[in-house]
């Protein structure tokens, strides 16, 4: 699945989708199947980034996560160490 230049958007995966690219977007909600939950996502210059899977029972509620938008990147040792920014509070 691909997701590029738009805002605003809520996509489902009904079934299984190996990988889902999202690029330059603002503001997506992504809903997975439950067969869909190893999916890896591949994001660029994008924020409001949101996964919604689905409850531990058939029936519950999905739940969202979120994903960083912000990463912190310093050297060491000669080579480019990056990570993600996590906010606590």
């Amino acid at each position: 699945m691909e997701v590029v230049n738009c805002q605003s958007v809520q996509a489902q995966i009904l079934g299984k989708a190996p990988t889902a690219v999202i690029d330059k977007t603002d503001g997506i909600n992504l809903f997975l199947s439950r067969e869909c939950l190893d999916i890896e996502v591949f994001s660029a210059k994008s924020s409001e980034l949101n996964i919604s899977v689905p409850g531990a029972k058939e029936g519950d509620d999905f739940i969202e996560h979120a994903l960083p938008e912000q990463f912190r990147s310093v050297i060491e040792g000669g080579r480019v160490k990056t990570t993600v920014v996590e906010h606590n509070g």
